[in-house]
């Protein structure tokens, strides 16, 4: 775990890549950061209580406790390396938003649903877009530079 923290600290610096996870005391050391986050991502370890899952798919599936949505997107199909980063750096990135803004009382609840529905249509809009202009070639940064056209 320690030596893909460095590789994947030098390929996208914004990442913050633990690299103590596998450590003994892994919990310890990261309650250190909580309070200077805004929102923590956690790999497949996550899927237990209270927590919402999304299984990606020709139509994406996002559940929790209480409520499932079905997201049917027109990707390419193309999939590259980097690309999860997107969806996770835009999950995250609407999560905060959701997090920061109380504009919708009745959405409170569901913010992390909302805020994964919305990452999976930018991140697989992103993808169509970059797919008709680079094809085959396209790659992860190519999407990137779709984000502000999508939300126009």
């Amino acid at each position: 775990m320690k030596d893909a923290a460095t590789v994947i600290k030098s390929y996208i610096p914004e990442l913050i890549v633990p690299p103590y996870l596998d450590h003994e005391q892994a919990e310890t050391k990261i309650e250190l950061w909580l309070e200077q986050l805004h929102v923590v991502l956690i790999g497949p370890a996550l899927g237990r209580d209270c927590a919402t899952i999304k299984f990606k798919g020709p139509a994406d599936i996002i559940f929790d406790e209480k409520l499932e949505v079905k997201v049917v997107n027109v990707g390419s199909g193309r999939r590259s390396g980097g690309q999860g980063d997107v969806l996770v750096g835009s999950v995250a990135t609407f999560l905060t938003l959701s997090l920061q803004n109380n504009a919708c009382d009745e959405c409170q609840d569901d913010r992390a649903i909302l805020a994964a529905f919305a990452e999976s249509r930018l991140v697989h809009e992103c993808n169509r877009l970059a797919f008709s202009k680079f094809g085959r070639s396209m790659t992860a940064l190519d999407m990137t530079h779709e984000v502000h056209t999508v939300f126009d």
